[in-house]
């Protein structure tokens, strides 16, 4: 890209010969703009983009320096050469002076000379703009770092000691010394000789590595007092990689680090306090919280009923100066401000009494006799506290913080904080019984709604368990042996009521259950025997609280007594399973030696157990009696089914073996007699046509009906053709319907062909009747073990409901009646239909194993 050039000269020759120069040029490309005057030039550097001016110093309308300062002015950052005469040398030198990169005089410079300084013209000034912007960014950064709250210092790595050689006053203010004083000397200097030797060490060494450090430091300023920064200390490097200097930040946090401390330490106060009912032993824990926190040594005292002062707790940050703090009476302390004891003060008026510093003088002043002296003198108070418990308007105790050995003094924010920790005590101790008495009704309350819960748990699992007895009864031995006891179990009476028959049994050990089943498994005991005998006869719960083994072996039997001298069983308890008024077996619970003894709580409990678990146990022996039941109701209509269908076979068979004979024959016979005696009268030649149709319709009537009770292709042939049979009869009369069949070859049970047969044979008799459509689908087919049939119609269906309430009498039996044959094959039949979509008739039936038999299986589901 050529370089855009503004050549301002009004002479033509001078202005030739500087096109010419450039033109000679076979390196560099040139797009040279001349005008004739200094006003002409300002426009077009107002309105164009150039590289470099070329400035002739005496226009028409400007001579002099004067045009250099206009063209600069308006352009300060494009590099300008003037072009002076053989005699303006030293007007050429003051133009340098003055702004312009350079200057050449004119008729002197050939191409070289003109296009290299150029070039160094723009250079130069390319390098004074960057020189510019650096001064600029250098000056905002100086003011910014002095400026800034945040402690900046910078430490020279190549020096011995790492001395630091540049702090802003943010990191004087922080640190209290002044810059004489740090300026020069190694960089752990300003942090104290207290600060965290560790974190120290740790910087030293993340300097050696040159690798950056950031953490949270503890140091003391100049003055003594402590302060916590938050330091962040960075390599910085040239261009090159070469390291230049450390580079730190160091921020003022001590205020944040104190309210965290602060907080933390009443965080951990609130849990000690809640962590306890006994208030003496929360006031113990208080102590021992506060010092060595926030005390060197420190005393508790509180009025007892009497109004008199006792000290309920003491802590010492030294274990063998803690007995001096004894020595003292409650209030025998040294005055703060006051004649008046400080504590005495305080339980008075209710507000804190403090002295920061204590001189030597105020112990010597305040002593009550050479005891006391010797005492405070090495108990060493230097600041102390007093802060009072306050509840309800009233004072009834006081903290007395002291600091001592440390050297640390209270201010402020310490009474703040002691006063703070002293409410949360106070609010505790005054609540102390209330709450006591509160958790005792809450826990009374809690137990229970925890038993309405777990009754009401046990009535779900009970539930759950179902009619399967023995899941039942291992649900209640399980459930209440994890409820109220180590070992449940369930002991249920014979029909004649003499006997005991262990019905389910548990322990929570597996070892002791184990142990159990090796003793007890087929256990029979005698109703009038044992523990559960009194029970039983009496129908009162048991209780023996606390079991003496050798007392224990009267009222149990002889299988349990290996038990428990084996497991020690501590407590007992019986409670009779009762139902409708009578017993019906009995909850046997124990616990083992390391339990807590039954209670009559415990009773009450496991009788309301008991009785969810009889009404469970009498639904499950009422659900036994249905099912037997329905197995015999099952069992009759199977045989009835059996009965129905040997009856038909038989009557089918009786009617196509006679009666049908004698229809057809009688009709050959009526067919011969018409062919060779014709009635010679019309009337009786048509009688003659009479007898012959009816002859005909009479067989044709006969073969349906014998088809209908039981056609003889399914017996000969198989379930396929028989509804194939069927089908063909429909499609003659002009239906349009499909038959798919994939059963094979074989032929299945006579009961499922019969049973498949009928439901086929009614689905297709319910299309012909009610459907309003001779359009249909069949499908009989054989998936593994299971017969699907299929029979669907396209038509105008019907509402399943409308028809089992107010159907017709033949259509309310004729569906369940389907689903009643299915059924009785352990298969399961469904009936689909919407009004407007048509009616699916689906059958399934398993055929399993052992259930290939001619005979239909009487009242006993295959599957």
């Amino acid at each position: 890209m050529p370089l855009r050039i503004l050549l301002v000269e009004d002479n033509p020759g001078d202005a030739r010969l500087v096109r010419e120069a450039l033109a000679e040029s076979s390196v560099h490309r040139f797009e040279l703009v001349r005008c004739e005057r200094l006003r002409d030039g300002l426009r077009h550097l107002e309105s164009g983009s150039f590289d470099l001016v070329l400035l002739d110093l005496g226009l028409p309308d400007s001579i002099g320096l004067q045009t250099l300062i206009r063209a600069h002015a308006e352009s300060p950052t494009i590099p300008i050469i003037v072009l002076t005469g053989n005699h303006d040398e030293e007007l050429g030198i003051s133009a340098v002076r003055m702004g312009a990169q350079d200057y050449l005089v004119k008729g002197t410079f050939d191409s070289n000379l003109l296009v290299r300084s150029m070039y160094y013209a723009i250079e130069r000034a390319r390098t004074l703009d960057t020189l510019r912007r650096v001064a600029r960014e250098n000056n905002r950064l100086a003011s910014a770092i002095t400026n800034v709250t945040t402690g900046v210092f910078i430490i020279e790595p190549e020096l011995p000691g790492n001395p630091i050689i540049f702090v802003n006053p943010a990191f004087l203010a922080i640190t209290g010394y002044s810059a004489e004083e740090v300026l020069g000397r190694n960089w752990r200097l300003p942090q104290g000789t207290e600060a965290d030797q560790s974190m120290l060490d740790a910087i030293d060494l993340a300097m050696v590595r040159r690798h950056p450090f950031s953490g949270v430091l503890r140091g003391l300023r100049k003055d003594g007092t402590a302060f916590w920064s938050d330091i962040t200390i960075s390599p910085v490097y040239d261009a090159e990689g070469d390291l230049i200097n450390f580079v730190g930040l160091q921020t003022d946090v001590t205020q944040r680090v104190r309210e965290e401390e602060t907080q933390r330490f009443l965080t951990e106060a609130s849990e000690v306090l809640a962590a306890s009912l006994d208030y003496e032993a929360t006031l113990e824990n208080v102590a021992q919280l506060i010092v060595p926190t926030i005390a060197d040594w420190c005393t508790i005292c509180v009025r007892d009923e009497d109004g008199a002062l006792e000290r309920v707790s003491a802590a010492h940050s030294d274990p063998k100066k803690l007995s001096l703090i004894g020595e003292l009476s409650p209030c025998a302390w040294i005055p703060v401000g006051s004649p008046v004891d400080p504590i005495l003060s305080v339980l008075e008026n209710g507000r804190p009494q403090y002295l920061f510093r204590i001189a030597e003088q105020d112990l010597i002043d305040h002593v009550r006799d050479d005891h006391h002296r010797v005492t405070l003198q090495q108990l060493g108070p230097t600041s102390l506290m007093v802060v009072p418990l306050v509840a309800r308007g009233r004072a009834f105790g006081v903290v007395v913080f002291a600091m001592a050995d440390s050297g640390r003094q209270y201010g402020p924010p310490d009474l703040a904080l002691a006063e703070d920790l002293a409410r949360r005590a106070a609010l505790a101790v005054d609540n102390a019984w209330l709450y006591r008495e509160a958790q005792l009704a809450a826990e009374r309350s809690r137990q229970a709604a925890a038993r309405v819960e777990a009754l009401s748990e046990a009535s779900r699992l009970f539930a759950e368990a179902g009619l399967d007895f023995p899941s039942l009864m291992n649900t209640i031995a399980r459930h209440v042996a994890h409820l109220i006891g180590d070992h449940c179990s369930v002991l249920l009476l014979s029909e004649d009521r003499s006997l005991f028959s262990l019905s389910s049994f548990y322990h929570r050990d597996p070892e002791a259950l184990a142990y159990l089943r090796s003793l007890m498994s087929d256990l029979i005991q005698r109703s009038d025997e044992g523990l559960n005998g009194l029970v039983m006869r009496s129908g009162q719960p048991l209780l023996i609280s606390d079991v003496d083994p050798a007392e224990i072996k009267d009222l149990t039997i002889p299988e349990y007594w290996a038990f428990i001298e084996r497991y020690a069983v501590k407590s007992i308890l019986c409670v009779p399973l009762r139902v409708r008024g009578r017993v019906i077996g009995t909850l046997f619970s124990a616990r083992d030696s390391d339990a807590v003894p039954y209670t009559l709580e415990d009773q009450g409990f496991l009788q309301d157990l008991a009785d969810r678990a009889a009404l469970a146990i009498d639904n499950t022996g009422l659900y036994k009696q249905l099912l037997e039941r329905e197995r015999q109701l099952q069992d009759l209509v199977g045989r009835l089914l059996v009965a129905q269908e040997e009856e038909r076979r038989r009557v089918a068979y009786e009617v196509h073996d006679e009666l049908a004979q004698i229809a057809a024959s009688a009709h050959q016979h009526l067919q011969a007699y018409s062919r060779y005696h014709r009635p010679r009268s019309p009337e009786a030649r048509e009688q003659l046509d009479r007898a012959v149709e009816l002859a005909q319709r009479t067989v044709r009537e006969t073969r349906r009906v014998v088809a209908n009770l039981r056609p003889t292709t399914l017996d000969d042939f198989g379930l396929a053709a028989a509804i194939r049979l069927q089908i063909e009869e429909l499609q003659a009369q002009g239906w349009q319907i499909s038959y798919q069949v994939t059963i094979g070859d074989d032929r299945l049970p006579s009961a499922v062909e019969t049973a498949l047969f009928r439901v086929a044979q009614e689905a297709l008799t319910n299309v012909r009747k009610h459907a309003r459509t001779t359009e249909a689908r069949v499908v009989l087919e054989r998936v593994g073990r299971v017969v699907r049939l299929e029979v669907r119609d396209a038509g105008r269906g019907f509402d399943r409901s409308a028809v089992q309430s107010g159907g017709g009498a033949g259509e309310r039996v004729g569906l369940p009646g389907m689903q009643e044959r299915v059924a009785l094959l352990g298969g399961r039949c469904t009936i689909e239909s919407r009004i407007g979509q048509g009616t699916t008739v689906t059958a399934l039936v398993p055929i399993l194993a052992g259930n290939e038999s001619d005979a239909f299986p009487p009242g006993v589901s295959p599957a």
